[in-house]
């Protein structure tokens, strides 16, 4: 994959945004389903 790890690591943490495309290439590579990227169920709720 053509990311850089500084990259990677500003996304991580928040300094920068990372395009749709960017974000399927990296589930593809992890072979996670794009679907589990979206889904926000399990997270604990803050309220």
């Amino acid at each position: 994959m053509d990311l850089c790890n500084n990259y990677l690591s500003q996304v991580e943490r928040g300094y920068k945004s990372i395009s749709l495309d960017k974000l399927l290439k990296i589930a593809e590579v992890l072979d996670v389903d794009e679907k589990k990227l979206f889904d926000f169920s399990k997270l604990p709720n803050f309220v």
